[in-house]
């Protein structure tokens, strides 16, 4: 089932901007007959593809006009973004609670309503509980949530890259946070998932093969690929293996970086998978050669993956708050291992609190804490208050959305 292979065409590989339009009764309303889909973990599988034949590339060379990079997952966020979902409750209360204590204010995404009007104490009542009514189909808000490129001066500029076919309500949810918040965004006509690629925030990334030739992207062509890297923020890309058997083809399943000089990077014993281990052991390879490329020292730590035949265990796949990291915790797992793993990653992050999340029914849907969470850096456009970009900001533009909301039923009622 996780296997559900589906090809997305695009036109010309270019990005535009454009200007928002209005989407808020978007927000507000949803056709009576759609599907909520988070109830059912048989419609929630993260999205997937075969790995397929494609050569893995080496790592690409930067340009010397990159003058914006794409933000690194290791830095602290304005908000956190999680979606609702009845099958892991506990596993966001205590992801929220982590997010509290690191003063980094958490939302989750809430359908809630779907299908009515909601009422404005209804509309306050979930402000209040930091609860945003976003329409979505599934809980892997990091694959199609806003991918965020930094600018000059260190702004952050949101993008909106295509997203499956099937889930039009989660390709929307960018559009949707940037009309909550008054925000622009940048349109790209590649399909890319969010947890396909990992930032060191520095100009460095990685991608795997399978998840460049679902963006519509001939590896063989370094002008295909340079032209994809730039829109990406990267000054240099590791193109990967994507690991055999694995049902997503994600990067965020075989590396994360822990800072812009950490990365940390699966490993499997050739005993459990000799090819698993091995794409592992090529990930590392390409991920220097790309850091070597552009004058970047790695620091390289190896964390131990559980692989249960097509059920991967990954304790990469973690999110970093201020000064806390998210990371799996799996009853699945041979207890060995998993005290392994929590050692090597605090090796790495030496006076970070670790915060272990239930990810069981994560990963038996292809994913875990890093798939069902999104740290935001808010935009500064133009003419915008500082602490409009401090995680204080959306408490204003939610209250205000009720403001509207009121006035907007106040004049229906006439």
């Amino acid at each position: 089932m996780k296997q559900n292979k589906y090809a997305m065409k695009f036109g010309h590989k270019h990005v535009r901007i454009v200007l928002m339009t209005a989407v808020g009764i978007f927000l507000l309303f949803a056709s009576a007959d759609s599907t909520r889909g988070v109830s059912s973990l048989t419609s929630v599988l993260r999205h997937a593809d075969k790995p397929q034949s494609v050569a893995s590339v080496a790592s690409q060379s930067p340009s010397d006009d990159q003058n914006y990079i794409q933000r690194g997952d290791w830095e602290t966020p304005d908000i956190l973004l999680l979606v609702e979902n009845e099958e892991w409750q506990n596993s966001i209360e205590v992801i929220v609670a982590a997010s509290l204590q690191d003063r980094i204010p958490p939302y989750i995404l809430t359908n809630r309503y779907d299908g009515e009007e909601p009422s404005v104490e209804q509309l306050r009542k979930e402000w209040r509980r930091r609860h945003l009514r976003v329409f979505y189909d599934t809980p892997w808000i990091r694959d199609y949530g806003p991918l965020q490129i930094k600018t000059t001066g260190n702004s952050v500029q949101w993008m909106d890259f295509g997203y499956a076919q099937d889930r039009p309500r989660d390709d929307s949810v960018p559009q949707q946070l940037a009309e909550y918040m008054e925000l622009p965004i940048e349109y790209g006509d590649y399909y890319l998932e969010g947890g396909s690629v990992i930032s060191n925030g520095r100009g460095l990334c990685a991608i795997t093969d399978v998840s460049v030739e679902k963006a519509q992207v001939d590896p063989s062509s370094p002008e295909d690929i340079a032209s994809f890297r730039k829109i990406l923020g990267c000054s240099a890309l590791a193109i990967l293996p994507a690991l055999t058997g694995e049902s997503t083809s994600h990067a965020d399943i075989i590396a994360q970086f822990l800072s812009a000089e950490t990365v940390a990077v699966s490993s499997v014993t050739p005993d459990v998978s000799y090819e698993v281990s091995f794409e592992l052991d090529e990930a590392v390879e390409k991920i220097l050669s790309a850091a070597r490329s552009i004058g970047q020292n790695l620091r390289i730590i190896r964390v131990p993956m559980y692989v249960d035949g097509p059920d991967f265990y990954s304790y990469v796949n973690g999110t970093r708050l201020r000064n806390s990291y998210l990371l799996p915790s799996f009853e699945n797992v041979p207890p060995e291992i998993q005290k392994a793993a929590y050692h090597a990653v605090t090796s790495a992050l030496k006076g970070a609190r670790l915060v272990p999340v239930p990810a069981d029914s994560m990963a038996l849907n292809g994913g875990a804490v890093h798939c069902i969470t999104l740290g935001l850096s808010l935009p500064r456009p133009a003419g915008t208050l500082q602490h409009r970009v401090q995680g204080k900001g959306i408490d204003f533009f939610y209250s205000r959305l009720v403001v509207k909301r009121a006035h907007s039923s106040r004049n229906l009622n006439k």
